[in-house]
């Protein structure tokens, strides 16, 4: 009798058929872990900014215009600088000395392109300073960027997409129709009466430039970048707590998608 070297048809399909069954249950499992990891990442970084905040406002008496910076020109070498280059940014590097610790690691953007920024939805903020499609100008953030970069305060300011704790990528057309979207994420004033240097009883006490804003519900910035939505047009994301958002407490939760797009800056507030 000969003996039977190797496998039949049938044999060989079988296996085939059993990795193709384990690759289609593991591959989700192996890309939602890495999502998962990367979310992890994002919020360990927004741990860290809420830190050197701290550390910021212990120091100066006050929160910064802006947690990284708007773009820095460099005189010797003619050049605006890109983000490992910064001189004056107000965390970096002296409160932290990672500037990986500003982005995201979704965020794809390189060191030294800039963009322009909106003012975030405010469906729910009838206070709010400016509407959704208003560019974001070095006055409305109180920072006067002519020893900075030479522009004007009237100017809409420069930021590096690269920062994902100052300004964010959102789904929509930007303030100029461009895509995509980048919004404001941190400012030390959203009302209009802040901007004014009214305040008052009727101003929302949850914004960083209060004396002693309520730890609790006053928002330092925002992560929208594990957003799902219904469809590939619209910006209205789905119902799911995808959104990291800190807050000057320093706790950093998981906030429902929808209810950050609906009150960005306020939400967890009454």
């Amino acid at each position: 009798m000969k003996r039977r070297v190797g496998f039949t048809l049938i044999e060989l399909l079988t296996v085939i058929a059993i990795i193709a069954i384990l690759t289609a249950i593991l591959f989700p499992v192996f890309a939602r872990a890495k999502v998962a990891a990367k979310r992890q990442t994002d919020i360990s970084r927004m741990a860290t900014i809420s830190q050197a905040l701290l550390s910021y406002h212990n120091s100066q008496g006050g929160y910064p215009p802006l947690l990284l910076n708007c773009a820095e020109y460099d005189p010797i070498a003619a050049q605006d600088r890109n983000v490992n280059q910064l001189k004056r940014a107000y965390l970096f590097p002296s409160r932290v000395k990672d500037v990986d610790s500003f982005t995201s690691p979704l965020n794809q953007s390189s060191r030294s392109l800039q963009v322009a920024a909106c003012w975030p939805t405010n469906a729910e903020n009838p206070n709010q300073a400016f509407g959704p499609n208003i560019v974001v100008t070095y006055q409305h953030l109180g920072i006067n960027p002519a020893a900075i970069n030479g522009d004007a305060p009237t100017d809409p300011v420069r930021f590096y997409a690269f920062d994902s704790m100052d300004i964010q990528a959102v789904r929509g057309p930007g303030c100029f129709g461009t895509q995509p979207r980048f919004e404001l994420r941190y400012a030390r004033f959203w009302t209009q009466l802040g901007l004014l240097g009214g305040g008052g009883p009727n101003d929302d006490p949850r914004q960083l430039a209060y004396t002693d804003p309520p730890a609790d519900t006053t928002v330092v910035t925002w992560n929208t970048y594990y957003r799902r939505y219904a469809n590939t047009t619209t910006p209205v994301p789905l119902r799911d707590r995808n959104d990291i958002v800190l807050y000057l407490s320093g706790n950093v939760r998981n906030v429902d998608s929808v209810d950050v797009y609906n009150r960005s800056w306020t939400v967890g507030g009454n």
